[in-house]
This record gives structure tokens, sequence and C-alpha cells, in this order.
């Protein structure tokens, strides 16, 4: 998991979505403040936009899940996923999350809806991320906080603190603050007690999906034979070359950059390098 620095493409296709998003957003409003139900349609996972900006491999998000880093465009369909859940909102545990009416009686969390359309809302997912999984794997409606205070109305999202972590939205701390590998196991561990980290590893169960482990293990070991042929290589244009692709590895070139990067960095230190 890590930062992705989404810019807007300046594409009909994009403009048109994103206009057709606010007028969605617009009447979803009308009808909640009305008092009438409130249907989110499928507009938010548009096919186009799904192809050519979640998906696609030279979108930004490089056709990876943006929970896992696993590839989702090759092998299943995958998900537009709402970091903030479009209807019911669960806990931690899935348990619905209930509010208190002004009149003092409760009732479950209706949902973010007014971020259904919303793009920093939306995040791609691969089925085992988003979906129920065994083990509890899976992030479904969950949104844990770290206090149970959660909003209801927009202007009241900014006094939550989730407990996961949104990938494209400027405003939430970067990933790797929270998140780091254990480069001889491939495991995922959190940063100085992260109760972010650590919600995020267990909600997606991103220690416990065995194959996600070998392949980070396998990015690991690629990008030490990066630094192996570096060190061998007795010619300056292919040395430059090699480091060329180290550093797109660590942009997030390939899948699993967060191992790529551990390991990049510890190397580094042991070879003197800056």
């Amino acid at each position: 998991m890590i930062r992705v620095k989404f810019k807007e493409p300046e594409t009909k296709t994009w403009r048109r979505w994103v206009k057709d998003c606010e007028t969605a957003t617009a009447d979803l409003r009308v009808k909640y403040e009305g008092g009438k139900s409130v249907e989110v349609t499928k507009l938010y996972r548009r096919k186009s936009i799904k192809e050519e900006v979640y998906f696609s491999k030279v979108g930004p998000f490089r056709g990876r899940c943006a929970y896992c880093e696993s590839y989702i465009a090759d092998f299943q369909h995958g998900d537009i996923e709402h970091f903030r859940p479009k209807r019911a909102v669960t806990d931690e545990n899935d348990a619905p999350v209930m509010i208190t009416n002004p009149d003092g009686t409760t009732r479950e969390h209706p949902g973010y809806y007014w971020l259904a359309y919303t793009w920093r809302n939306l995040l791609p997912s691969c089925i085992t991320c988003n979906q129920p999984g065994e083990e509890g794997i899976g992030k479904r409606s969950r949104f844990p906080l770290e206090r149970p205070k959660y909003a209801i109305k927009e202007e009241e999202i900014a006094d939550e603190r989730p407990l996961l972590l949104n990938q494209v939205d400027p405003n939430d701390e970067d990933p790797e603050d929270h998140l780091d590998i254990d480069l001889e196991t491939g495991l995922m561990t959190f940063r100085n007690n992260s109760k972010r980290g650590e919600m995020c590893i267990k909600v997606f169960g991103l220690n416990k999906r065995d194959q996600l482990v070998k392949e980070r293990i396998a990015a690991i070991e690629q990008i030490k034979a990066k630094y192996v042929k570096l060190i061998m290589v007795d010619d300056d244009a292919k040395a430059q070359v090699v480091h060329q692709e180290i550093k797109e590895m660590e942009q997030g070139s390939l899948s699993y950059t967060l191992a790529r990067r551990a390991q990049s960095r510890k190397t580094r230190e042991r070879m003197g390098y800056k």
C-alpha cells in the first residue's frame, strides 16, 4: 500500500463523467434531505472510467489493487471500492454503526451517500480485499474509526479519525509512515505501533494470504538482483541503465512497491548510497 498521486485526467471521458457525478450527487442530496429513499446507481463504476483510469496499467494505479498492490486487470474483474461506504457502515468487527437521532432514538448509519460519486473516495480493489472472505478478510462496508464519532453530514468529516488509509486523498497520511515490510519473511508490519497500519493489515488480510507474501518476497529478491547487477557492471553507461531501472521500481512501475522501496533503502544504507 503506497501513496498514489492522482492527477485528474484531461480527457472528455473523464470530464463528462465528473459532470454526471456532480449532477447525480446533487440529486442524492435533494432526495435525502426530502426524506426520500437514496439509491446509488452504477455511475461510479462506469465502464469507460474503469478501463481508462482505475484498472488501466498506464493509469495512476498501474492496474493494481490500491490495498494489496496485486494486479487485478489480468485475472479478475475487480471492484471500484468506496473508502467511506456509500450505504451501510460497519465497524472493525463488521457490526452495524448506530447513530443517535435528535430525539434520542438510534438508527443505522445511512452511509456517506454524498461521497458515492466522488473520485477521491473511490479506489480500485481486488475482490479479496473488498468482498467478504475467509478469516474475516475483506473491507465490505467496514469503516473503523479511532473514536466512534461518525459523520452523517459533509461538514462533520473533518472530525473523523479513520483507522484505514486513503491513498489518493492528499490530506490523508502517507501509508509508508504507517506500514513497512519484514524483508526476511515478506510479512507486512506497522511502524511505531501505528493503529492505522495494524488495521489495514487486519482488514485486508495482508499477511493471511500466502500468495501475497510470496510475491512480496519475489519483489524483494528482484530489487536485490538489481543492486548485485549494479555492483558487477564495469561500464558507466550500463550502470546508469541499472540505476534507472531501480528508480522506476521505487517509483511504482511494478507491483509491491512498498516491499521494493524497503529493500532498496536497506541496500543503499549497506552500500553507503544516499
